[in-house]
């Protein structure tokens, strides 16, 4: 495994830099990842999760540590999910399942979706915000993870803010990452989420949202009104007003079209 953790290190890397294109370095992932046997007996096949967990997590790390590599990033997803490509089967979580579906891309980065680590640590902000951009990025080309922009919305904007001002600060950086990348299917989004005894109500609002669990216009227009507030309050810091004037001004651009 510690060859393939390199070659996958090495490839993602040259992914980065632009030195290898999405198309080769597809090509490279497939012949690292290799033809693996499709166990008849209903088992998963071997070595796939261990693979797909460390190919992930290296794409997630190179996204929060260098964000200005974001949209080569995103053409590299892209070329591995079209579905029209050779690609090897595989049973995983006893599903079976090939590259274009991007296995565990969703488990692998629920895992690190927890928050920011220390919103008083600058490095601890950027790299919060920039994966929320990068899933904002995502969800606006593949709609993965529409949850998690009700969450991070949900958390800026619709319970109490945060007595913690540099907090407040993160959590509206976030949210306006989601407007700057996924705006506009967010605002065209009317889904509405699953509850239940053994799901909860995951998209449920906070206090100034009692709605549907899910998207729906006047939660949008709420989000937009609460951006606007932010984007003059001198509690939180500069970056985050700015941030906000920006959400506000792409709101009104889509809602305009």
């Amino acid at each position: 495994m510690s060859s393939s953790r390199a070659q996958v290190e090495r490839i993602i890397a040259s992914v980065a830099n632009g030195s290898l294109s999405p198309s080769d370095a597809t090509d490279e992932v497939s012949a690292t990842f290799g033809a693996h046997q499709f166990p008849s007996d209903g088992t998963d096949t071997p070595h796939v999760e261990e693979f797909l967990w460390t190919f992930w997590n290296q794409i997630l790390d190179t996204a929060e540590q260098q964000p200005e590599t974001q949209e080569r990033l995103i053409a590299f997803i892209k070329a591995l999910a079209v579905p029209d490509r050779p690609q090897s089967v595989f049973r995983i979580w006893g599903q079976e399942m090939r590259w274009q579906d991007l296995a565990l891309i969703g488990a692998v980065s629920r895992e690190r979706y927890n928050g920011v680590e220390d919103p008083s640590d600058p490095e601890s902000v950027e790299k919060w915000v920039a994966l929320n951009a990068f899933l904002a990025r995502l969800t606006a080309e593949k709609g993965l993870f529409m949850l998690y922009a009700i969450w991070t919305f949900r958390d800026a904007f619709e319970g109490p803010p945060s007595e913690s001002t540099q907090l407040q600060s993160v959590n509206v950086r976030a949210a306006a990452a989601w407007i700057r990348f996924a705006g506009q299917r967010i605002h065209d989004s009317d889904e509405e989420f699953e509850s239940g005894p053994t799901l909860g109500d995951p998209a449920a609002g906070g206090q100034k949202w009692t709605g549907k669990s899910g998207f729906d216009p006047a939660r949008w227009a709420l989000w937009e009104e609460e951006f606007s507030q932010w984007a003059e309050d001198s509690s939180i810091d500069s970056t985050a007003r700015s941030d906000a004037a920006e959400a506000v001004q792409i709101m009104k651009q889509i809602g305009e079209k």
